[in-house]
């Protein structure tokens, strides 16, 4: 008796499913996984986080966050590199000139924000003493 070819590939595909299927009616999958672990997330949450909702300004879409903030250390956080970076005068020559900037830090704005928000925004801006505020309207 000769097999050609496409038998005896007929032949291992069979088996090998055959096998497949066999093997897992005889050996249980839960013997091969690793024990599940509970979830951590409980833990992983900020404890005593104080939490806000805003828009994304990254793109035009405005999506929705939460925002978390512990114990105000987002507001320490700009303070301390606002000091770090603050140039007060420059020297244009003999001339000395009060400048009163930070070149550390920039904000951008989006499309989903209200006139009165780029307002602020813009006010926020210069109250940190920074000359960089952009905007961006894609659609």
């Amino acid at each position: 008796m000769t097999i050609d070819r496409r038998e005896w590939l007929k032949g291992l595909a069979g088996t090998g499913a055959g096998a497949a299927f066999g093997a897992g009616a005889v050996f249980a999958l839960d013997d091969y996984l690793p024990p599940q672990e509970p979830s951590r997330a409980a833990e992983l949450k900020l404890a005593g986080a104080k939490e806000f909702t805003t828009a994304c300004n990254f793109c035009s879409c405005g999506c929705g966050m939460v925002g978390h903030v512990v114990e105000d250390k987002l507001a320490r956080k700009i303070q301390s590199v606002r000091d770090a970076n603050w140039v007060a005068t420059e020297k244009d020559g003999e001339q000395e000139y009060a400048v009163n900037r930070t070149d550390a830090i920039a904000f951008l704005g989006g499309a989903q924000s209200t006139n009165e928000e780029c307002y602020l925004w813009t006010k926020t801006a210069r109250l940190y003493g920074t000359s960089f505020l952009e905007h961006q309207a894609r659609l």
